[in-house]
Order: C-alpha cells, then sequence, then structure tokens
C-alpha cells in the first residue's frame, strides 16, 4: 500500500475533487446558517465582500485537505481489503 499506488489512480483525484467541493459547499453553508440565519447578505458582506481572495484562498486548501484525506483513507482501506481477499 504504497502512497504513490493510490495517488496515481486516476479516480483517487477524482474523489479528492468531489470531497472537497461537497466539503467547500456544505461547510459554508452550515457557516452561513448557524452564523447568520437567513440573513446571507450579511454572511456575503461580512465574509466575503471583505477579504474575497483570502475566502477563497482558506476554503480551497481547507477542501483540498479534507478531501484528500478522506480519499486516502478510502483507498487504502480498500487496497488493504482488496490484498486480505
Amino acid at each position: 500500500m504504497s502512497f504513490k499506488k493510490i495517488t496515481n489512480t486516476p479516480s483517487f483525484w477524482k474523489s479528492v475533487l468531489f470531497l472537497g467541493l461537497g466539503f467547500f459547499i456544505l461547510y459554508n453553508l452550515f457557516i452561513a446558517l448557524f452564523n447568520y440565519g437567513t440573513d446571507l447578505n450579511t454572511f456575503y458582506t461580512e465574509r466575503i465582500k471583505v477579504a474575497p481572495i483570502k475566502f477563497i484562498i482558506a476554503n480551497v486548501i481547507s477542501s483540498f485537505f479534507y478531501g484528500f484525506i478522506i480519499s486516502y483513507l478510502k483507498f487504502k482501506a480498500a487496497l488493504k481489503r482488496k490484498q486480505n481477499e
């Protein structure tokens, strides 16, 4: 179960992308709803409009790490299961 073997799998990167995108959307949705309720205009004004580059970079990096870690663990478990069979 090599790191290279897992990361060279094309479906691994698709999984990273979709999990990261899902995390990005759900995380920001929950933050907006829990902190601002239905006032999404305030969420936009305080979090996005003030520092859009910071918002995007922070969310992209955290989403990538979340997607990468979860995908890696998922693929590692699948390879381990496959080797044990």
